[in-house]
This record gives structure tokens, sequence and C-alpha cells, in this order.
């Protein structure tokens, strides 16, 4: 969830100036993994992990615009197989209790005592597992579009009766490309195709994959028949194969409604929840059931608002939020 187009990913990198940065470096995490992280801003400002959509979505240093950098020490990383981090596209020892334990390593590399969350999608899924298990260790949480990665949740982007009712001329597109090879469920049939070394559909797989959420994620129209660079498709593999691996195995979660079962532990945390009403890629009743189990939160619905942070009038909530982190 929560992927950027490869368009706006590559006018990001263009503007990703390098005056704010403080340290560039990667942190091995495990015989096999190793994470690349950057920080930016004031080395003793107020420490913000940004964590990253998808699973597989990658860094996206755009969102140091939300933030004053002379307040905030901006903490990015690259999860498990994707971005910088390596070995790229590595499905070994990748799943979400790892990708909490990263978060911890990195807070107890760099020294930290408590940090802020910010997670969108995905982000605020793994974000809510680390908060979770280590609630001492966090101060204040911001998160945007609430994934909660339940099986419906799950269903409800990626098989029938669910966002391809509202973008049904896309969905059978989507559908299309994969209706006969052999799976229990869309998604599963994409996993094979992803996992499979000799597939001649790789490729274009990917491609429609990444192309489906693509075209939901905003309510501006997204661009299908752009062409994709070697670069794009390898964006878009990352994209598509790590977030089937997490989804064809219920996010990893210890059962499928964990969040709203455990979050409670949350009550007395600063959360705020900013989401769009118009999100089809994470629906806007998860952001309200989680806001229900933690009523001292702080919840915007956000109207003419989809899934992405680039969203106008998401975009300037998010950035009202983080300069009341400042007050």
């Amino acid at each position: 969830m929560d992927i950027m187009s490869f368009q706006d990913q590559k006018k990001q990198m263009k503007n990703h100036s390098s005056t704010s940065l403080l340290k560039a470096d990667f942190l091995r995490v495990s015989e096999l993994h190793k994470i690349y992280y950057e920080i930016h801003g004031n080395p003793i400002g107020v420490p913000v992990f940004i964590v990253h959509g998808g699973p597989g979505g990658g860094s996206s240093f755009k969102l140091k615009e939300l933030f004053n950098l002379t307040k905030f020490k901006l903490i990015f990383f690259d999860q498990r197989g994707c971005g910088k981090s390596q070995p790229f596209l590595e499905l070994k020892d990748n799943n979400t209790n790892e990708l909490v334990e990263d978060i911890e390593k990195l807070r107890k590399y760099l020294n930290l005592g408590q940090i802020n969350l910010f997670g969108g999608s995905w982000g605020t899924t793994l974000s809510l597992m680390y908060a979770i298990k280590y609630p001492k260790n966090v101060a204040k949480i911001l998160l945007r579009a609430v994934f909660l990665a339940r099986q419906e949740d799950v269903n409800f982007l990626y098989e029938k009766n669910g966002a391809s009712e509202f973008y049904p001329d896309l969905f059978e597109k989507y559908y299309g490309l994969i209706k006969n090879e052999k799976g229990n469920s869309i998604l599963e049939k994409y996993y094979k195709i992803f996992i499979s070394k000799s597939s001649a559909l790789q490729k274009e797989a990917a491609i429609m994959f990444s192309n489906w959420e693509n075209s939901l994620v905003s309510i501006k129209k997204f661009n299908a028949k752009k062409r994709y660079s070697k670069t794009d498709i390898n964006d878009a593999l990352a994209i598509s194969l790590l977030e089937s691996h997490y989804f064809i195995n219920q996010s990893f979660l210890p059962y499928d409604n964990y969040i709203l079962d455990n979050v409670k532990i949350l009550l007395n945390h600063d959360v705020t929840i900013i989401h769009g009403r118009q999100d089809i890629d994470c629906r806007p009743i998860g952001a309200y059931l989680l806001h229900k189990k933690l009523p001292n939160s702080k919840l915007f619905l956000i109207d003419a608002a989809g899934h992405t942070s680039l969203d106008k009038n998401l975009w300037n909530q998010l950035k009202k939020s983080i300069s009341d982190w400042e007050k």
C-alpha cells in the first residue's frame, strides 16, 4: 500500500537536496539483511522515524517538506528488500516482526530515547505494531491512511466486490491478465508469477499490479499509459513482490484483528489519525475503528482527499498536525 507513481518518485529524487542530510549509511540487522537509512534535520531535534508504505515502497524524501527541519531529526529507512536496503527483493527473514525489530535496532544504534512515529498506509501498520510491542519507546504517533492489515482490508483492494466496484474498467484489465493462472485468489495468482523466475509474465504482471494500485491512490487521474524505464520496472516488481508476499501471509500478524485487539496499550499516547474520505486503497473505516479504540486520539477525515499524502487537503492537514507537535 501507499505507492507513489514512479513519475512522482523521479521528481522527488531530483528535488532530494542533501543540505539537510546529517548521515546516510547502512545498518546490518541480520546476517542476511542490512537496511539503508538517512538522517535529516537538526542533530539534536525531536527524533521522528518516517515509516514508509508498501511493503516495498521505499523512502519518500518529499515528506521532509512537512517538517520544520530546525526542530526535528528525521530518520528515513528502507525496509528489508526494498529501496536501497540489501539484498534487494529478498523474501527470506522478511516479515513484520523482523521489520519491527529493525526499528528497535536502529533506535538503539542511534542512541535515541523516545521517538515519534510518522507512518503512512502500510507504515501505519508497522508503526502500530512497533508501538504495541515497545510502547515506552514511543512519544507521539501520526498515522496517515490507516491500514489494519485484516483479511477484509486486503480482499477489498485486490479481490472482487471491493475497489473493483469503484474502478470496474481498470479492474477488468488487472484481473484479465492473470485470470487463467493457477491460484486460489487473484492475489495468489499474481504472487505465484512474481516468485517464479521463469515466468514470462513477471514484468508485465508487476506493471499491471502497480498500475492497479496507483490508479486508486489519488483523486487525480493516474496515467497508466506512460512508458516504464528499467528502474520503474524494478520499483514495480519490488512493490508487487513484497506486498503480495506479506498479504498472502496475512501480513505475518499473530491473528487477523491483532492490532485493534491490542492497541489499548496506547490509550495514553498522543496519537493523530488522518485519513482521506475518498481513500479507496485503505478504507476510512479503519481509521474510524482505530479512533474508537483510542478515544483520546485526534481523528481527521479529510474531504476531497484520497490515499496519497500528495493530495492537497491531506497534505495541508499533515503539515498542520506536525506543526502542532512543536507546541
